[in-house]
């Protein structure tokens, strides 16, 4: 294909994140309510004579090697598995903060893999790019599934989970970057229970009685390795209208949930008079991903 094709990536949001266990291989078992945000990556794709990688944007990051970046490694496995020679250029615009909880960097390749299979037209199964995803990282497949789902085990099992009531959130990140190998190394093996419920909410009210009864389990490990983390939670949880705040995935990100728009600008302003140095930015909870675009 000749045509250049592109997608908007948005951020991952972990509504929660319990951990149910751990397998004999020192993996943990997760139980995690995933959704998006209106925060987005951009990727775009277009003919090369060779394979070029390129980062661009406020959080191109240039002090991480291309060489350990996702977006190549999926581009690369996809490839050998079609016995393709990848002669494309790919360039990442990153407007998500790197290493925040926000899963830039497995949005970032379940995009290619999505953008790949139709720019080379692949008669490549769900599964098999499922089981290509799942190699790349824990959130790959959920990201690869573009849309509000239930994730169990190590992120492999996915279950279909109805669109979420309308809301906005806003996230707060003190200016830290956490690994998440690093948080969870630091955990006790004290386990989660997962979260059993016959629905998911309908409404404001039934999504704020949803956050009463879940948590982020990697809360307690997160805050040890940055402990301002407890601070954004605290201003978070004093602004007006808010539902809930929580740590975002492995953090350092944190996230309020509010109900409309006006209240989520509204709690910007608020927690940027005092902490101008910090990453504050509101976006509306993201259902479902919008289609590649060709150019």
């Amino acid at each position: 294909m000749s045509k250049p094709i592109s997608l908007l990536a948005p951020a991952k949001v972990n509504l929660f994140l319990h951990i149910s266990g751990k397998r004999s291989d020192g993996l943990h078992l997760l139980d995690s309510l995933i959704t998006f945000a209106g925060i987005y990556d951009s990727i775009r794709i277009k003919p090369s004579p060779v394979l070029n990688l390129s980062l661009k944007g406020p959080f191109s990051n240039k002090n991480i090697s291309i060489e350990n970046n996702l977006v190549l490694k999926a581009i690369k496995a996809l490839a050998k598995y079609s016995n393709i020679e990848p002669k494309i250029d790919i360039v990442v615009t990153k407007e998500i903060p790197v290493a925040s909880g926000l899963g830039g960097a497995s949005v970032d390749a379940a995009a290619t893999l999505k953008l790949l299979k139709i720019y080379w037209d692949l008669n490549i199964g769900n599964k098999t790019l499922y089981n290509i995803a799942e190699n790349l990282g824990a959130d790959v497949p959920a990201c690869l599934v573009g849309k509000t789902i239930r994730v169990e085990g190590v992120g492999e099992i996915l279950k279909e989970a109805k669109e979420l009531p309308p809301c906005w959130f806003v996230f707060v990140n003190p200016g830290t970057q956490l690994i998440t190998k690093e948080v969870f190394e630091l955990r006790s093996d004290v386990f989660n229970n997962k979260y059993k419920n016959e629905k998911y909410p309908d409404n404001i009210q039934e999504l704020e009685q949803m956050f009463s009864k879940t948590q982020n389990g990697l809360l307690k490990p997160a805050i040890q390795l940055v402990p301002e983390i407890e601070l954004v939670i605290k201003k978070l949880r004093d602004t007006k209208n808010i539902i809930d705040a929580r740590l975002n995935g492995s953090g350092a990100t944190c996230f309020g949930i509010f109900p409309t728009e006006n209240d989520a600008k509204i709690a910007v302003q608020t927690i940027t008079k005092g902490n101008p140095h910090w990453w504050i930015k509101a976006a509306p909870l993201i259902n479902k991903w919008d289609d590649p675009v060709f150019e």
